[in-house]
């Protein structure tokens, strides 16, 4: 046998949580429908900090505008029988971070998470096949903001909630590693409905936000001895998934009751590749470059201060009986970006992503 698929489980979710640090859009954590491959059954929890240092001339000339933040994941999966098996996850999906008060320049800030369920099943057609669909209800954080036009009215922003679907497919073939999967997911859309403390403004018409649909490829293929090469192509259609709020009446072309978007999400695909070693029954090794490309340096929006971004990603894991732990430490380049209002610069950039998975097989 070539490789066992399994022995390099590493912690993915150190690659896949950069966050708003993503070219595109907000993605944190990837649906983690992996789980639902685990032979037997199975339960992880993992954790991932991300450590962001953005700043541009101005408006953030020393303290990053994108915050530091955490984002933990729990799941697990059970065989029902030789042919179905059921999963849960728990995760942080997207998350909008945006911080200018401290940089002493404008007041600027956003603070929405959006966390995700997972419900899925799996159904193993004959050993090579497989398909695998489940329920995604996601639920907005009650959040806070300031992006008003004049920046001017802190927004109270409650919960809100929607549902979208997933389906995929997974061909296989045991004895040389070989996993390939396609996943789509449908969109999700939130009405939020929010309220300013300054004075004068009241309830404003209800924002909006969401996750977009997308499509996520996955393969993995022993190529020697212990040696197992994967990777992955994720496309989110986050052009039409902006964040949008109520203007401020700051003129007759910007009346209080009409959205506008804050945000200038692009859809653009992210892939990573990697390569893993085993290097005993108990240590195996990998490392995994990512790459998202650019879809414009300029642009008029703060919310999205990067253009395209580069990582490496160095990981290891320990196994000892059923148990297993894995680290994994992400070091991201971002790409320079432009605001053409105010001619705001932001250069020479980066992120690094610290994560951690202790996985059990029961």
């Amino acid at each position: 046998m070539i490789f066992k698929p399994t022995a390099l489980s590493m912690a993915m979710v150190a690659i896949c949580s950069a966050g708003s640090v993503v070219a595109g859009g907000a993605d944190v954590t990837l649906m983690p429908t992996e789980i639902l491959f685990e032979k037997g059954n199975y339960v992880e929890i993992s954790s991932a900090r991300v450590t962001p240092n953005v700043t541009g001339t101005t408006v953030a000339p020393k303290i990053s505008m994108l915050p530091s933040y955490s984002a933990n994941t729990l799941a697990f999966k059970i065989d029902l029988n030789d042919k179905v098996s059921v999963g849960y996850a728990d995760y942080l999906s997207a998350g909008i971070f945006v911080d200018y008060r401290d940089t002493g320049a404008i007041d600027a800030f956003v603070d929405l998470s959006i966390r995700s369920r997972l419900l899925a099943a799996k159904y193993q057609i004959d050993d090579n096949m497989s398909i695998f669909g489940g329920l995604k209800y996601s639920k907005t954080s009650d959040a806070r903001a300031n992006v008003l036009k004049n920046v001017k009215g802190n927004l109270s922003i409650p919960s809100a909630t929607d549902s979208a679907l997933a389906l995929g497919f997974a061909y296989e073939k045991p004895e040389i590693a070989l996993r390939v999967s396609g996943l789509y997911q449908s969109a999700t859309k939130f009405d939020l409905p929010m309220t300013s403390d300054r004075a004068g403004y009241g309830t404003l018409v209800n924002g909006k936000a969401g996750l977009p649909k997308s499509m996520t490829l996955r393969f993995q293929s022993g190529i020697a001895k212990d040696t197992l090469i994967f990777g992955s192509a994720h496309r989110g259609d986050w052009l039409n998934a902006q964040i949008e709020f109520d203007t401020d009446n700051a003129g007759s072309t910007a009346p209080l009751g009409v959205l506008a978007a804050r945000s200038s999400f692009t859809t653009t695909t992210a892939y990573t590749l990697g390569l893993g070693r085993k290097l005993s029954e108990k240590y195996a090794v990998s490392a995994i470059y990512g790459w998202e490309k650019g879809s414009g340096a300029t642009g008029e929006s703060l919310l999205a201060t990067t253009n395209g971004k580069k990582s490496l990603t160095l990981g290891g894991k320990f196994t000892t009986g059923r148990m297993a732990l894995s680290v994994g430490y992400s070091m991201i380049k971002l790409g320079d970006y432009t605001r053409t209002t105010g001619s705001y610069v932001f250069n020479d950039n980066s992120a690094k992503v610290i994560g951690v998975k202790l996985s059990l097989s029961l």
